[in-house]
């Protein structure tokens, strides 16, 4: 390029020029501006686009979130309900198997308590008994021995005090044992006197006889058992067979009931004695009951009292109580009997 080219390039710029130059650069810049704006408004429709889908996401996730919270609250609900539930379940369980052994213990420690009072007030009839026959002069030698199957006692005390009153001469004994010592020795030293024993077991019998002789006036008779249908009870009832031969040797003032077996007989037990109202029973009368805390013997008592009632019978009922019971079933002119 020549010198001459280089001043007509550089060569001063008309007016005309300069102001196309201008709205060149001015339509550049806005078109620039309107290229910025674009991209701008773009930007902002894919920001808008993306927070909405971020936010369209965001409550998605909240949503499930949500449920998978609520879900897992609910189960854990039910869980702790469920737990909560066994819980009490087995409080409850618990705490019933406790008040039954506390039930239990207390019904045992009651028992104990019954047991230890009823053996304690045995002690103090013993004592009381062995002083009052202490030199009697009809039962000098004799030994007795009271409980178990025997009556106990309170029984021979009753009974050794009835004897000597006087007033009993006609004795009936149901089942031989210590009853029939005491009144055989009373009947062999008193005139007058009636003894009838009434035993099952011939065994029995002869091995009593060993150690016992029995006066003239005391007669054993033995009658079989039998079981015999009673109404109102619904299991059969134990007695002595042939039982009427024995009414002939009445009528009787002094009655003693310690047989037949009656610790079987749940309902009703030693039924024989209501055989003896109304004819067998003298009007002035004591009957004696052992084994009274059964209930078989209560049933049986009560029995014996509508008994004597619908004959027009006057009598009163007391009870004895020492490591058994004895029920006293007498006339009412020996009420006395009831506090001996």
């Amino acid at each position: 390029m020549s010198v001459a080219d280089g001043f007509d390039r550089y060569r001063p710029v008309t007016h005309a020029e300069f102001e196309a130059f201008q709205k060149t650069v001015e339509e550049g810049f806005k078109r620039l501006e309107e290229i910025s704006k674009a991209e701008a408004k773009g930007t902002k429709e894919a920001v808008h686009s993306s927070a909405k889908d971020l936010t369209s996401l965001m409550r998605a996730h909240t949503n499930d979130t949500q449920g998978i919270v609520r879900s897992r609250f609910e189960a854990l609900t039910d869980l702790m309900r469920a737990h909560a539930d066994d819980t009490q379940g087995l409080i409850r369980s618990r705490s019933e198997a406790l008040t039954d052994l506390m039930r239990a213990h207390t019904n045992d420690t009651q028992d104990q308590v019954r047991r230890t009072r009823r053996v304690c007030m045995e002690l103090v009839w013993a004592d009381v008994f062995n002083q009052a026959i202490e030199g009697c002069p009809w039962l000098e030698g004799v030994g007795f021995n009271p409980g178990r199957w025997a009556v106990g006692y309170p029984f021979l005390y009753v009974l050794f005090r009835l004897l000597s009153n006087g007033s009993s001469h006609t004795f009936l004994d149901l089942g031989l044992g210590q009853t029939s010592t005491m009144l055989s020795r009373y009947a062999g030293s008193h005139q007058g006197v009636t003894h009838t024993i009434v035993e099952h077991d011939q065994e029995w019998i002869s091995y009593y006889k060993r150690d016992n002789d029995l006066p003239p006036c005391s007669t054993i008779h033995v009658l079989p058992l039998e079981m015999i249908e009673v109404e109102t009870c619904e299991q059969p009832v134990r007695r002595y067979a042939n039982f009427e031969s024995v009414l002939e040797n009445g009528p009787f003032d002094l009655v003693t009931v310690d047989a037949p077996f009656g610790y079987d007989m749940k309902e009703l037990a030693r039924i024989d004695v209501l055989d003896l109202v109304p004819d067998s029973l003298a009007p002035s009368f004591v009957i004696l009951v052992d084994d009274f805390d059964r209930k078989g013997e209560k049933n049986m008592v009560d029995r014996l009292a509508e008994k004597l009632s619908s004959e027009g019978i006057e009598h009163v009922v007391g009870v004895y109580e020492g490591e058994k019971q004895l029920c006293i079933i007498a006339s009412k002119d020996n009420e006395f009997a009831l506090s001996l």
